[in-house]
């Protein structure tokens, strides 16, 4: 018969077999702990200080712990790096507002956002590292990071562009 784990305070379950003993339990709030908790990615924050993760500020438009812009998070070791050594992943994080002004690889007109990560995780020609996504249709891939150019890296403060970059993960 199933059984449900349920962790109260971080409110997530987990539907399987029953544990055998409260041991199973506790090893599962540690496994838990060590990849979700106070000051990791995605967690609230108000300051930096707050951020726990090497190389994660607290992103302000959202009030999350985020990579610092260019860095990409490896969730084996649990920071944000500026390379990743295992190559990327298909996962990114979101910076809204913010894109590297003419730094381009290549555009794709008349995606979806969806679509545009599918043709950045499958690139061969290159390592797509980024993307950025432009008004709900146009997509710009590109090999590089807000630390190849910072002096590019741009806020769209007034939403003109409405455009966003997304930083790729690493796998």
């Amino acid at each position: 018969m199933p059984h449900q784990l349920k962790d109260e305070e971080s409110q997530i379950s987990i539907i399987g077999p029953k544990p055998l003993d409260d041991e199973i339990q506790v090893e599962f709030k540690c496994l838990q702990l060590q990849m979700h908790g106070e000051g990791y990615i995605m967690d609230s924050c108000t300051v930096d200080a707050e951020c726990t993760v090497i190389n994660s500020i607290c992103w302000q438009k959202t009030g999350e712990c985020m990579c610092d812009p260019g860095y990409s998070f490896s969730p084996n070791t649990r920071e944000c790096l500026s390379a990743c050594p295992n190559g990327y992943g298909p996962l990114f994080m979101p910076y809204h507002d913010h894109y590297i002004h003419l730094s381009n690889t290549e555009t794709i007109n008349a995606v979806t956002l969806e679509e545009c990560y599918g043709f950045c995780v499958n690139r061969t020609n290159y390592t797509c590292k980024t993307l950025e996504y432009m008004a709900g249709t146009t997509c710009f891939l590109a090999n590089i990071t807000r630390l190849d150019y910072p002096i590019k890296w741009t806020e769209d403060t007034n939403q003109v562009f409405d455009v966003s970059y997304y930083q790729r993960d690493c796998a």
